[in-house]
């Protein structure tokens, strides 16, 4: 037992905790003074004896432990002297109850050899042995001692100090260290007291006169750990002041830098600190300019010979990078130029592309595998045109339609014409990004020789020739005679080399061409594996783009155009592999990331004006030739930047931009996107901007907001948000439409602290507990309905009990006055009392107008109050409702809606042919039975690569996403996954057994829970629980309980069968220490008995609208001696444990709990809750809704 006793009331101030004293009476194992962080604090076993440890012990006093020697350490003796002397050691603790490790004890019994410090003396000077005198008394103390005499850190100005310039005598000592001269003068000595706050009065020691660059200083050196101190009186005398937002000491014309140290200015630095004072950012972006842009590699070059050593190469990068004319003038970007390629026969991929002869149009296609040509003449560029002689020259001619048809950016190929066409026929059309000809560079070479060679033929030919018949001959040369290493393109496709002459040998056989197709493609494969091979190892590194790809949505960059370089900026809308799409002036255009770049603004740095310095000042027209025009920001992402005029953009309105987006959201604006480019929407304009403009107009039709001119009289004391639109695709699956909300940007906001923001969602129990119902309900008439609420929160009747203000955003900036922001009315998405705005809104509703009343435990759980007719059970899950109820609650329900003026979808009824999905899980119905699955998370699990470098992130990522299905349908998960979410750190291990489960779920997507239809009137509500004892890898104990609803039918052999439905379960870590067995099983029991009763009340509520009678509630455990301390009167010595098990008593003697049955191990299905290789009863309900259970003991009470 340990007191603690006051023995006086001295002033609060100069008690340091010695005005108490702890008695400890206890014994046994712990001797000595107890240390509440482990082992022994008092005292530590000395040389020869027990020694307290607050006495000084040298190195005499030391012996070692085996041969009790001075100057010996039992590391010089034999492994086998030191194992006895071990053993000798474990004896004796094992007779005194000392706890203490034998490595921790031979360091306090025998020391440490000494360590030399010669070499650390001759390097810094430091005595380490010597007494330090402290420099503060003993009651302040110092996180860091920065005023030492070891280092001098210079003059702080601007101190608030009045009369007297004042220095601290270690500061002193440390700047007499670097100058000599500076002397202390202590005939003054006591001329100046000083007083620091509330402290004591201090008496100068001496006077020390010190030269800097503003003059004569004389400081006032005391007994005191400050540094050097200016006071006001001198800055006055030498008209000097301070200018903070320059970090300047201003002297008349003159400036002195000053740095900021510790939140505070400095000049007169030491030595050390002023060598390095070189270049100011300012000055380097002038000598930037100045010298024309150059590399970077040659401005260091020509600075450092000019003596400026300590040049910063990062700062100059970092100039170089946020420069515009650097950035416009950036060389030609690289291309990738080597990509594997699998092996290809004819016709599988074709490269088309227009190239013009005799001023004509002509069609040109090449077959990617074999370089074989075709061309032909057109008619026009219209897509139709281009289509038709597409299919006359190589479609209906030669094998068929190819897989993919590769093409250029040209609007005849982009067109949705051709497209259609194509796709009819199974062509996949592959467009290449603006400027990556060279992605088609086989086509691109072909047209020299094809031109070459129509060129020659029409040139010899007569005129009489049409152009088509010499176009056609040119192709055949080309295709006769031009092949790669050799191989005749004819010979590649058709397995025989052209005749020419009689002389020829005649025709092969089909067999005979088929295997000179396949030697010659041999052949061609090797030479081209070794070309691309030789030409890979002797070229130069191709471009990283990983800092394009890594770019977020809306970022800008610069895009290289070969007529007029470098363009920009513009805007990132969508990034697919190495394809980046950037909104430009003529729509969006796709480049691929070779020829992209980011662009980079620099507006936390002044323009350099007219430059300022001993230089003197330029004309305006060198200050104009200095500097090439920066780009203003565009006020539209579709519009090229503009030049603006020298200077800074005053206000930081001028600033970009910059708006994150989600990952599905950049996903959802790249599929509006490609839609857009396929037809499938057709709206005007550019992407959401109809549903962006369709959204506000309603919200302000609505009164949801209102529109204000900014006063700072009247809205200066809010704080005003930001706001969004977010951006949806929505019918992915049916008719694609673009979808737009509002949002308000209400990330730390303090008001909120204030009110209530909880708004309450529907429970897993009660979404389960309606499902249960539901079969048996149905086959009396009753429907299942799924309720859809459009936009809710703005919906919600009440308006704000507090001002919000939102500032426009930026699709509404343009349209409104400047200065005019959003006052929010009503609730609105974001704002953090929404959601509750909402619910008071729709839960009202249906308890005012349905005449409902809310459950005994969840406030979104709701039940009629009226006869069996208008029967019904409604869920709420924000904007979702679940329903099941009779046809007259449901055209009341309907009815009501319309009244309230509520927008909603149409309601969706449970059938064969239709699913609903409700809060994350999909419902089908199946005959009677309906079938709860999981919507889509388990497309999601991926299993853990444990040697990954992000696999802690990824275990977080896929432990959580398994817990989520499995809190929805799939129990069996649920140990599993709860004891992962146990592990802080992951080892090799964990990594294996989540993968084991994931892997497991994975494979199990479209398992969940059935619900059978039972019979309501003898329903039962059983429930079974477990613990199990210190199984956790901290030795905690793990709980688990199961509820289901159920009919029970009994047999002769002790045994009763159960079908039924499941409603709840739990697997979680207990939080209280389990000290037995019994404390486990106890605690189980007490969660799932808790639960169950709510439930149970719930269910009173619904038997008594149905006219049923009450369902009784049966509990079952698999432990005896829990089993004997609730029907017995049994105790135990665990005086918390038995307050639990005299409430479970309790309900059990009040009829709460209408029955106990101890059951079989076996056959308990909880047992998959606690355990990692559990029985198998759990599975076999599951698969079977059916259970088995043998019956141990049980007791029978006669019925009320």
């Amino acid at each position: 037992m340990t007191v603690s006793v006051n023995f006086t009331e001295a002033d609060t101030d100069s008690q340091y905790y010695l005005d108490r004293r702890y008695n400890n009476n206890s014994s046994g194992r712990l001797r000595g003074n107890y240390n509440p962080r482990g082992g022994r604090s008092g005292f530590t076993r000395g040389r020869g004896g027990l020694q307290h440890r607050s006495g000084v012990n040298t190195q005499i006093d030391k012996k070692c432990y085996v041969c009790s020697k001075t100057g010996c350490w039992s590391t010089n003796h034999t492994l086998e002297e030191r194992k006895r002397s071990k053993a000798q050691y474990i004896t004796h603790c094992a007779i005194t109850g000392e706890q203490m490790e034998f490595s921790t004890f031979l360091v306090a019994y025998e020391g440490k050899k000494s360590t030399n410090q010669a070499f650390l003396h001759h390097v810094t000077g430091e005595d380490v042995y010597r007494c330090k005198e402290p420099i503060t008394p003993a009651t302040q103390f110092l996180i860091e001692d920065r005023y030492s005499r070891i280092t001098y850190q210079g003059i702080l100005p601007d101190t608030g100090a009045s009369n007297v310039s004042t220095a601290g005598k270690e500061q002193f000592l440390a700047l007499q260290t670097e100058d000599p001269t500076v002397t202390l003068d202590t005939s003054t000595a006591g001329n100046a007291s000083v007083q620091f706050g509330k402290g004591s009065v201090t008496t100068s020691i001496g006077t020390a006169h010190v030269s800097t660059q503003i003059g004569k200083i004389k400081f006032e050196v005391l007994n005191a750990p400050t540094p050097f101190l200016l006071c006001l009186k001198d800055m006055d005398r030498l008209h000097v002041y301070f200018n903070n937002t320059t970090d300047q000491l201003v002297q008349g014309k003159a400036t002195f830098p000053v740095i900021r140290k510790w939140g505070h200015p400095w000049f007169h630095l030491s030595k050390a600190e002023r060598a390095r004072v070189f270049l100011t950012e300012t000055e380097l972006r002038r000598l930037h300019r100045r010298f024309g842009h150059p590399a970077v590699e040659r401005l260091i070059r020509l600075l450092k010979r000019a003596g400026h050593e300590d040049v910063d190469e990062r700062l100059l990068r970092e100039i170089q990078t946020f420069c515009h004319h650097c950035q416009a003038h950036d060389p030609a970007p690289r291309r990738f130029k080597f990509r594997l390629k699998d092996d290809r026969e004819f016709n599988f991929e074709i490269l088309v592309d227009v190239m013009y002869l005799s001023g004509k149009p002509v069609l040109h296609v090449i077959d990617s595998a074999t370089t074989f040509n075709g061309a032909r003449f057109l008619p026009s560029m219209s897509a139709k045109d281009t289509w038709e002689a597409l299919r006359l020259l190589w479609i209906d001619t030669y094998q068929g339609p190819p897989d993919i048809v590769t093409h250029d950016a040209g609007t005849n190929f982009a067109s949705v014409e051709f497209r259609s066409e194509a796709k009819i026929m199974g062509i996949t059309c592959k467009q290449v990004p603006t400027e990556a000809h060279w992605s088609i560079g086989k086509v691109e070479r072909y047209h020299a020789p094809l031109r070459r060679a129509y060129e020659i033929l029409r040139t010899e030919l007569d005129t009489g020739t049409s152009d088509a018949a010499v176009l056609q001959m040119a192709v055949k040369a080309v295709n006769d005679t031009a092949g790669p290493d050799g191989l005749v393109p004819t010979l590649l496709v058709f397995g025989a080399y052209p005749r020419i002459s009689m002389d020829s040998p005649p025709s092969p056989s089909i067999t005979h061409r088929a295997e000179a197709i396949q030697k010659a493609m041999r052949a061609l494969r090797k030479a081209a594996a070794e070309h691309a091979v030789s030409n890979a190892l002797g070229t130069r590194n191709g471009p990283t783009t990983d800092g394009v790809l890594s770019l977020p949505l809306q970022s800008e960059v610069m895009v290289w155009r070969e007529k007029n370089g470098w363009q920009g900026p513009y805007r990132v809308i969508d990034m697919k592999d190495h394809d980046v799409t950037v909104d430009m002036i003529n729509g969006p255009t796709t480049f691929r990331s070779t020829v992209v770049k980011p662009y980079y603004r620099d507006l936390t740095t002044a323009i350099d004006g007219a430059d300022q310095g001993t230089g003197g000042s330029p004309t305006t027209d060198e200050a104009i030739a200095d500097e090439p025009p920066l780009p203003v920001p565009p006020a539209e992402a579709t519009q090229a930047a503009q030049p603006r005029k020298r200077g800074r953009p005053p206000g930081s309105k001028n600033k970009p931009k910059v708006q994150y987006l989600s990952k599905k959201e950049e996903d959802d604006y790249a599929l509006a996107v490609k839609l857009r480019n396929d037809g499938v929407i057709n709206v005007p304009g550019a992407p959401f901007e109809a549903s962006d403009q369709k959204e506000i107009d309603d919200l302000v039709g609505r009164g949801v907001f209102s529109f204000e001119l900014f006063d700072p009289t009247l809205h200066g004391g809010y704080r005003i948000f930001k706001s969004r639109m977010v951006r949806e695709v929505k019918g992915k699956t049916m008719v694609p439409y673009e979808k737009s909300r509002l949002v308000v940007q209400g990330y730390n906001d303090e008001g909120k602290h204030e009110i209530l923001t909880q708004s309450p969602t529907i429970q897993r129990a009660s979404q389960r507990l309606i499902l249960a119902l539901a079969p048996a309900l149905l086959d009396e008439g009753m429907v299942v309905e799924l309720r859809d609420i459009t936009q809710a929160y703005p919906q919600a009747q009440t308006e704000l009990f507090r001002t919000v203000l939102a500032h426009l955003p930026k699709e509404l900036i343009t349209k409104y006055p400047e200065g005019t922001i959003i006052r929010v009315i009503k609730p609105l998405y974001g704002i953090a009392e929404a959601g509750v705005h909402w619910f008071a809104t729709y839960q009202g509703h249906h308890c005012k107008e349905l005449d409902m009343a809310t459950s005994t435990y969840d406030p979104c759980l709701l039940i009629t109050n009226g006869r069996r007719e208008a029967f019904g059970i409604v869920g709420l899950q924000t904007d979702d409702t679940l329903a099941i109820g009779t046809p007259a609650f449901s055209g009341a329900e309907d009815a009501a809606l319309q009244k309230a003026n509520f927008r909603a979808k149409p309601k969706e009824r449970l059938s064969k042919e239709v699913s609903l999905e409700f809060n994350g899980c999909t419902l089908t119905l199946r005959g009677d039975t309906i079938l709860l699955t999981q919507k889509g998370q388990g497309a999601k699990i991926e299993i853990i690569d444990p040697k990954a470098a992000n696999r802690a992130q990824k275990y977080m990522e896929q432990r959580a996403r398994g817990a989520y299905i499995a809190s929805i349908c799939q129990p069996e998960a649920s140990f599993d996954l709860s004891a992962a979410a146990q592990i802080q750190q992951p080892k090799d291990t964990e990594y294996v057994k989540l993968n084991r489960r994931l892997q497991w779920q994975s494979e199990s997507i479209q398992r969940g829970l059935r619900y059978v239809p039972l019979d309501l009137a003898t329903a039962k509500l059983v429930v079974f629980t477990d613990g199990s004892f210190a199984n956790n890898q901290d030795l905690s104990s793990q709980l688990g309980y199961l509820l289901i609803l159920a009919n029970e039918s009994s047999r002769q052999d002790s045994t009763f069968d159960i079908r039924g439905n499941v409603i709840h379960w739990s697997s979680t870590k207990c939080k209280r220490v389990t000290r037995s067995v019994l404390a486990s099983e106890t605690y189980g029991m007490v969660s799932g008995v808790d639960i169950a009763i709510a439930i149970l009340t719930t269910l009173k509520m619904i038997t008594g609208r149905l006219g049923l009678p009450p369902i009784p509630l049966i509990v079952c455990t698999d432990s005896y001696s829990l089993y004997e301390c609730l029907v017995k009167l049994g105790t135990t010595a665990e005086k918390r444990l038995m307050i639990d098990i005299m409430a479970l008593r309790q309900s059990y003697e009040r009829r709460e709990i209408t029955e106990i049955r101890w059951i079989n191990g076996e056959d308990n299905p909880a047992d998959a809750f606690t355990k990692a290789t559990p029985n198998r009863a759990l599975e076999r309900f599951i698969e079977s809704n059916k259970l088995s259970i043998r019956v141990e003991g049980s007791v029978q009470r006669p019925t009320e």
